[in-house]
C-alpha cells in the first residue's frame, strides 16, 4: 500500500537533467559569445570597406581639386606672359611671389630658362640655380597634361634642396626620382616631393614654368581625417611611385605597384585584394585630370588585432559567465543532492516505520485517507473497509468525551498530541493503541492533514496486569518473610539485634585485616542484678530499653549494637581505628552516666543512676587476629573495667 509518505527518486534521470542544463548553459553562453565575436569581425570587415570608399572617394576629390589649383596658377600664368613679360618684371621673383603669397598648396613658383638656368623664383634662395634637362621634361611614364608635365622628385623643401642631390649624380642627370619604398614615414630625410612644370614659348625659345607642390598639405590634412592605425592613405602617381602617404602598413610594395598597374587599366576606380590571406584590402581613384591615384589600404589583421581587446573581453565575459553558470548550478545539484537525500532517508524512515508500526493519514475533519498493512492487520478490517470513514468507528467508548476534546484541540494548533487508545477490533475485541498524532502543515502553517503513528501494545498491557499481580502476591510475602527474619534476628526487649542478628551481620563483615580495621566494644552494666532485686523486672527491662536507645544514638549506621544476653551488649565498628573506638567508647560511658534512668517503683517512677563498664578490642588492617579473638580481647577488657572500680573503659589490641 502506498502512503502521501512514499517518496520516490529517480538518481539517473537527475543527475542527467544536471547534465544536460550544464551543457546547454555552456552551449548557449559560448554560441553567444561566437555569435558575438563573428559578428564584431564582421562589422569590423563591413566598417573598414566603408571608411575606404569613403576615404578614397573624399581624398581623391581633395586631391583633384587640389592639382587642379596648381594647373589653374600655371595656366594663369603662363597666360598672362609674352615676351615684353621678362622685361617689365611681371616674371620677376617679387611678382612670383605675390601669385603664391600665402598659398598653402604651391611651395614655391620658379621661371626657368632655356638654358636650365632658375631666371626668378618665389623662393630666393632658388635663383640661379641650374636645373638638369630630365628633370624639366618631366616623367616620361607620365602621360602630359596639355602643356604641363609633371616629375616625381626626392627633395627635402624646395628647388635648392636638389643642388646636393645634383651634385651627387652623374652630370646632366636629372635627381633620382623616390623609391617606391621610400615614404616620409620611412625616410625622413628623403621626402617626396611633385614638380608641375608648364613650357613657355618667349619670343621663339623656350622657358619652363616649374611649380614645387606642398605635398604635406595632403599628409596634414589626412593626419587630421584619419587616425586608424589599420589604414594607410597613399598618393601615388600612375607609374606606381609614392608621392605621399599616411600610416604606413607593413606590405609587400611591388606587389602593390603591380596590382595597381594591372587594376587601373581597366578600371579608373575599384579595389582588389592583397597579400597571403587577403590581409590587406585596397580601394583606388585615379584622379580624372591628373596622372595621379588615391589610393586607401586597409590591413585586417592590424584591425583585427586594434580590436583584440574587445574580442578577448568577450571571450572572458564568457568564461566568467561560464564559472558563474557552473557554480550557481553546482550550487543548486548540491542543495538538490542534501534534498535527495534526505527524501530518501524519509522514504527508508516512513517504511522502517510501516514495517514496524501501524500508520494512518486522515483529514482535518478526521476522515481516514489511508493505511499501512499492519493497521490492517491488527485491526482486523481491509484497506477499502476503512479509507472514507471516520475514525469514531474505532472507540470503544471508555474513554470520555474531554479526551477526544483535548486531542483535536492539540492537533488542530498544529501541535503533536501522543496518548493511548482502547479500540475496538473488528471482531468486537478491545485492543491497546500508544498514538502520536503529527499535524501536517503546508507553508502557510494550515493544517493540511494528520498522520498517526500507533503501536500495538495490547500484549504489554495484558502483561503488565499479569506482571503488576504477580509483582503484588510477591511483595506480600517478601513482608511477611521480612517480619518473620526481623523477630528471629531481634531482641524483642530493646529492640536491637540478638545473638543471631549478631551472627549474621558478622557473617557479612570481610576477615579482619582484609578490608581494614575492626572495633569491638563489650558493654557490661555496672550492678545490674541489684537493680532487679531491689526494684523489680520492670525496673530492669526499663534500664535496658533506655540504655540501648541511648547507645544506639552514638553510633553509625554502619555500627552494629546487640544484645548478647542479660545485661551484655556488644558493638561492632567496622573501619574505625583506635582513637575513634575509645572517643565512641568514651560517648557511650558519658550517655550512660550522665542521665539517670526513670524507673518504676509502687510510688511512681523515681531516677536510678546507672554506669556501664566497656571493653575495647581493636584490630589494625595488618592484623591476623579473628572475630572471636577480638571479642575474647574485649570480654578481658570489661573484667579489667569493672576490677578497676566499673564506669570507665578498658582497650586491648588484637
Amino acid at each position: 500500500m502506498r502512503t502521501s509518505l512514499d517518496l520516490h527518486i529517480d538518481p539517473r534521470r537527475s543527475r542527467l537533467t544536471y547534465v544536460g542544463l550544464m551543457v546547454g548553459a555552456l552551449l548557449i553562453i559560448w554560441s553567444a559569445c561566437f555569435a558575438s565575436l563573428y559578428f564584431v569581425r564582421q562589422n569590423d570587415r563591413l566598417n573598414l570597406e566603408a571608411r575606404i570608399k569613403t576615404d578614397v572617394l573624399i581624398l581623391e576629390e581633395h586631391a583633384s581639386r587640389t592639382l587642379d589649383t596648381v594647373a589653374a596658377r600655371l595656366d594663369t600664368l603662363a597666360s598672362l606672359s609674352d615676351p615684353q613679360a621678362l622685361n617689365d618684371g611681371r616674371l620677376a621673383s617679387s611678382a612670383l611671389r605675390d601669385l603664391i603669397l600665402d598659398d598653402r598648396i604651391v611651395r614655391s613658383m620658379s621661371l626657368v630658362g632655356p638654358d636650365g638656368r632658375v631666371l626668378s623664383s618665389s623662393t630666393p634662395a632658388n635663383e640661379g640655380m641650374n636645373l638638369p634637362a630630365a628633370l624639366l621634361k618631366g616623367d616620361a611614364d607620365l602621360p602630359a597634361m596639355g602643356d604641363m608635365r609633371f616629375k616625381a622628385v626626392a627633395l627635402r623643401r624646395d628647388l635648392h634642396d636638389l643642388v646636393q642631390d645634383t651634385a651627387s649624380s652623374p652630370a646632366g642627370a636629372a635627381p633620382p626620382a623616390p623609391s617606391s619604398a621610400a615614404s616620409p614615414a620611412t625616410n625622413a630625410n628623403a621626402p617626396t616631393g611633385w614638380l608641375a612644370i608648364r613650357d613657355l614659348n618667349l619670343g621663339g625659345r623656350t622657358y619652363q614654368l616649374v611649380a614645387v607642390v606642398n605635398l604635406t598639405l595632403f599628409e596634414s590634412l589626412w593626419a587630421r581625417v584619419d587616425n586608424e592605425d589599420a589604414t594607410e592613405l597613399v598618393l601615388m602617381d600612375l607609374a606606381g611611385r609614392r608621392l605621399v602617404s599616411h600610416h604606413a602598413v607593413p606590405k609587400d610594395e611591388q606587389a602593390l605597384r603591380a596590382a595597381l598597374r594591372e587594376a587601373v587599366g581597366p578600371s579608373p576606380a575599384g579595389r582588389f585584394d592583397l597579400g597571403a590571406g587577403e590581409r590587406f584590402q585596397v580601394h583606388y581613384r585615379v584622379s580624372p585630370r591628373h596622372p595621379v591615384a588615391m589610393v586607401v589600404i586597409g590591413d585586417r589583421q592590424a584591425l583585427a588585432a586594434a580590436h583584440a581587446s574587445t574580442l578577448r573581453n568577450f571571450a572572458l565575459a564568457a568564461l566568467l559567465t561560464s564559472i558563474a553558470v557552473v557554480a550557481l548550478l553546482t550550487r543548486l545539484y548540491r542543495i538538490y543532492q542534501r534534498y535527495e537525500s534526505t527524501a530518501v532517508e524519509m522514504s527508508n524512515q516512513a517504511r522502517a516505520i510501516g514495517a514496524h508500526m501501524l500508520v494512518s493519514e486522515s483529514s482535518p475533519e478526521g476522515t481516514i485517507l489511508s493505511v499501512n498493512d499492519n493497521y490492517c492487520l491488527t485491526s482486523g478490517y481491509e484497506a477499502a473497509e476503512l479509507v472514507g470513514q471516520n475514525h469514531r468507528i474505532f472507540n470503544s467508548g471508555i474513554h470520555p468525551q474531554g479526551y477526544y476534546r483535548v486531542l483535536w484541540e492539540t492537533v488542530l494548533a498544529g501541535k503533536v498530541w501522543k496518548g493511548t487508545f482502547r479500540n475496538r477490533h473488528k471482531d468486537g475485541s478491545h485492543i491497546w493503541l500508544m498514538a502520536t498524532i503529527i499535524p501536517f502543515v503546508n507553508p502557510w502553517g494550515k493544517v493540511e492533514r494528520f498522520v498517526a503513528i500507533y503501536t500495538d501494545i495490547t500484549e504489554s498491557i495484558t502483561l503488565t496486569r499479569e506482571v503488576s499481580q504477580e509483582r503484588h502476591r510477591r511483595e506480600q510475602l517478601a513482608q511477611v518473610n521480612q517480619d518473620l527474619l526481623s523477630a528471629v534476628h531481634t531482641d524483642p526487649l530493646t529492640g536491637v539485634a540478638n545473638r543471631r542478628g549478631f551472627d549474621s551481620f558478622a557473617s557479612h563483615l570481610p576477615a579482619v585485616g582484609g578490608q581494614g580495621p575492626l572495633a569491638v566494644l563489650m558493654l557490661d552494666l555496672d550492678h545490674f542484678k541489684s537493680v532487679n532485686d531491689n526494684h523489680g523486672h520492670a525496673a530492669g527491662d526499663e534500664v535496658l530499653k533506655v540504655m540501648a536507645r541511648r547507645w544506639a544514638q552514638q553510633i553509625r549506621d554502619s555500627d552494629l549494637l546487640a544484645r548478647m544476653g542479660g545485661e551484655e551488649f556488644c558493638i561492632l565498628l567496622p573501619g574505625a581505628d583506635l582513637e575513634g573506638a575509645r572517643g565512641v567508647a568514651e560517648k557511650i560511658r558519658l550517655a550512660t552516666c550522665s542521665t539517670p534512668v526513670m524507673v518504676p517503683d509502687g510510688q511512681g517512677r523515681r531516677p536510678l543512676p546507672v554506669t556501664v563498664s566497656i571493653g575495647l578490642a581493636w584490630a589494625g588492617p595488618s592484623s591476623t587476629a579473628s572475630l572471636q579473638t577480638l571479642l575474647d580481647l574485649a570480654d578481658e577488657a570489661v573484667y579489667e573495667s569493672k576490677d578497676s572500680g566499673r564506669n570507665r573503659v578498658s582497650a586491648r589490641v588484637g
